[in-house]
């Protein structure tokens, strides 16, 4: 395609020219990025297809929108579209940040109204990451066994003892990929708890 300014690009687009679209967007990837890493900086996980996206989108509302008769130039109008929309798009992220961060415990979290325990007085989870040690805390047995089944009560019970996976799994008479995956419900309901 040969070279063609802003207005016989959005001429052409508006008539269902592909190529012309392409032309516009090479045009106009350079505000996508320099807008995006000026984002990236305040927001560590404002993702690059997400950003990307939403400058398309910004710039596709400039092409729907855009009026010639407004005194504004094209780029201009484009500009201040995809700035628009990759900051709508950074302040969602960054209000998914909060709401992700708002569900963070703190060590100094009463655990029990009328005793002081604290969540800091617990070993809630080991290096391991082991949801055994979460239900050791004799305050929390009684929630503990009330969202266990049977069986992951067992587990757990075996857990806590020390038992392997493999150990596990022969004493219950299962795989033990089955006992992970018990593993792996058991932390689900255990992290249910402080939710």
């Amino acid at each position: 395609m040969g070279r063609y300014n802003d207005y016989e690009l959005l001429y052409l687009v508006r008539n269902n020219d592909e190529s012309a679209l392409e032309k516009l967007i090479e045009n106009y990837k350079p505000i996508i990025y320099k807008v995006y890493y000026q984002l990236r900086r305040r927001l560590d996980s404002f993702q690059f297809d997400d950003g990307y996206q939403a400058g398309l989108v910004g710039l596709y509302t400039a092409v729907s929108y855009y009026k010639e008769d407004r005194n504004m130039a094209f780029s201009t109008f484009a500009i201040m579209c995809i700035t628009r929309e990759m900051y709508a798009t950074y302040r969602k992220e960054r209000k998914n940040n909060y709401a992700h961060n708002s569900r963070i415990l703190s060590l100094d979290m009463k655990l029990n109204e009328s005793e002081e325990i604290y969540l800091s007085d617990i070993n809630l989870i080991d290096q391991n990451n082991d949801p055994a040690s979460i239900a050791m805390s004799s305050c929390l047995l009684d929630e503990v066994y009330e969202i266990l089944d049977s069986v992951e009560v067992k587990v757990l019970e075996l857990k806590t003892k020390g038992y392997s996976y493999k150990e596990m799994a022969n004493h219950l008479g299962v795989t033990a990929k089955t006992i992970d995956n018990y593993i792996q419900k058991i932390r689900k309901k255990l992290h249910s708890l402080f939710d």
